[in-house]
C-alpha cells in the first residue's frame, strides 16, 4: 500500500510487483456489492469484522493491473505472492517427492525454508472448492502454511505443520485437530501454544501432521524474500528483459530448430563461487498488460552453459552446467544452483521455449551471494553482435525496450 492511510477523497496507490519491478496502480474505493440482509456486502473479498478496507482496495488494484476481476480468478499462490512481495516464487509438486517424503528429507528442506523467513502456501489436489473430502480438505483450494516444527513428548518425536483456511473456517479432522485430544498432551499444548480456547474455535486453523499433510496436499508454494545488498543483505541481484520474438523464438537447442542459437542469452561472470538463483518470468508478447491465460503460456526452460563465454549454437553437445528442465507452461520458472563455482569465461544463461516460433515476454531475474558481473552481454560468435540487451541492475532503470538509460559506468 502506497496510500498508508484513509483517503477522504476516496483514491489509493497500490505498488503490484511485475517482470522485475514495481507498478503504482492507481484507484478509487468503489467496491462491487450486493445485496445482503438489509445491507450490502463486497462480491469478492471481505473483511470478516465488517469494517476493513485495505483486502478490498489491493484485491481491486491487482484486478486492474490485469484487466478485470474475472481476470484474477483463480490462479496459483506462489504467483500471487511474488506479485505482492516482490519476493522470487517457486514450488514444490508433492508427487514428484515421494522418496524425499518417506526419508525425512522433505521435511527438513521446508522446514529450513520456513526458519528462513520464506512465505509458504499450500494447494490441496484439484478438485471444485465447492468439494471437501471426508476429513475436512477444500478440494482444489489454497492453504496458508502458519507453521513448521518438530518437537516431542512421551508418545515419541512429531513433525506437524499449522496451517489456515482462507475462509476462516473449516478445519481438519484427523490426528491434531481440534477434536483430537488423545495427541494434545500437556507438553505439546504447552510447546505449541495451544489453547482451550484454540480447541473450541473453528477459525479455519488446525495443525496436522507432515506426513498427513503430503497425503492430503498435493503442492508446497513457496516465496523467498531476499534481502539485497542494497537492503543490508548479502544478495548481489540483476534484472534482464527480452521477448521470444521471430528468429528469437528459436524453440529447444536443436539442429532442427537452425534459430534456436538466437535464444535470449547472457554470459554470468562470477566473482568467486556462490549460490545463484535464477527465476524466469513470461509475460504477454510486446510486453502487453494484462494476465497471460493458462492456455497461452508457453513451455519454457532455463540452461546454464560453460561455452567460453560465447553465444550457444542451435544444439547442445556438452557444457551444461544445470537446467530447469523439464520444459513446463508455468508463469515462473525457477533454477536454484547452491554452488556454482567460478568460471573464468563465465557462465551462458539461455532462456528458451520448446516450441519454435511461440513468441512471448521474458523477464529473467538473478540473484548470487557472490559479486557477479553482468554487464558483459555475449555476442553472436559470428558476427560480433549484440543480440540481447545486456542485464541492469536493480537500482537502474529500465527503458521501454528493457535497455538501460546511459550509466557512468
Amino acid at each position: 500500500m502506497v496510500t498508508k492511510e484513509t483517503n477522504p477523497e476516496g483514491f489509493y496507490i497500490v505498488r503490484v510487483f511485475k517482470h522485475g519491478e514495481w507498478h503504482n496502480v492507481v484507484i478509487d474505493d468503489t467496491i462491487p456489492c450486493k445485496k445482503w440482509g438489509s445491507g450490502l456486502r463486497p462480491i469478492c473479498v471481505k473483511s470478516k469484522s465488517g469494517n476493513e478496507l485495505w483486502m478490498s482496495l489491493l484485491e481491486k488494484a491487482y484486478s486492474k493491473y490485469h484487466g478485470s476481476y474475472e481476470a484474477i480468478n483463480g490462479g496459483q499462490v506462489h504467483v500471487g505472492l511474488a506479485d505482492l512481495t516482490g519476493g522470487s516464487a517457486g514450488k514444490i509438486e508433492l508427487d514428484e517427492k515421494r522418496a524425499e517424503i518417506a526419508s525425512g528429507e522433505l521435511f527438513a528442506q521446508v522446514k529450513q525454508y520456513f526458519d528462513s523467513g520464506y512465505l509458504m502456501g499450500a494447494g490441496s489436489p484439484s478438485g471444485s472448492d465447492t468439494d471437501i473430502s471426508e476429513m475436512g480438505i477444500v478440494q482444489g483450494h489454497a492453504y496458508s502454511i502458519l507453521n513448521i516444527i518438530e518437537e516431542s513428548d512421551q508418545n515419541g518425536s512429531h513433525q506437524l505443520i499449522e496451517l489456515r483456511n482462507p475462509w476462516g473456517s473449516g478445519e481438519w479432522k484427523g490426528q491434531w485437530s481440534d477434536r483430537d485430544q488423545r495427541s494434545w498432551t500437556s507438553r505439546m499444548r504447552q510447546r505449541l501454544k495451544y489453547t482451550a480456547a484454540q480447541s473450541d474455535t473453528d477459525d479455519g486453523t488446525f495443525w496436522m501432521s507432515f506426513q498427513d499433510f503430503c497425503r492430503n496436499y498435493s503442492e508446497i508454494s513457496l516465496c523467498r524474500m531476499f534481502q539485497t545488498v542494497s537492503m543490508g543483505g548479502t544478495w548481489h541481484k540483476a534484472v534482464m528483459r527480452a521477448e521470444w520474438k521471430g528468429k528469437t523464438a528459436g524453440g529447444c537447442p536443436q539442429p532442427a530448430n537452425k534459430n534456436s542459437q538466437y535464444n535470449p542469452q547472457w554470459l554470468l561472470k562470477l566473482t568467486r563461487p556462490g549460490h545463484v538463483f535464477i527465476q524466469l518470468e513470461q509475460a504477454k508478447p510486446n510486453f502487453a498488460p494484462g494476465r497471460i491465460a493458462h492456455e497461452d503460456l508457453v513451455s519454457v526452460a532455463i540452461f546454464v552453459m560453460k561455452l567460453k563465454g560465447k553465444r550457444l549454437g542451435n544444439g547442445i553437445y556438452g557444457g551444461m552446467e544445470s537446467n530447469s528442465a523439464p520444459f513446463i507452461n508455468a508463469q515462473i520458472k525457477t533454477l536454484d544452483i547452491t554452488k556454482l563455482n567460478m568460471n573464468a569465461d563465465g557462465y551462458t544463461v539461455v532462456c528458451t521455449t520448446f516450441k519454435k516460433a511461440k513468441e512471448a515476454g521474458m523477464t529473467l531475474t538473478v540473484y548470487s551471494d557472490a559479486p557477479f558481473d553482468p554487464s558483459i552481454l555475449v555476442k553472436n560468435k559470428d558476427t560480433g553482435e549484440n543480440m540481447i540487451t545486456r542485464m541492469y541492475h536493480e537500482n537502474e532503470t529500465p527503458g521501454k525496450d528493457g535497455k538501460c538509460f546511459p550509466q557512468s559506468r
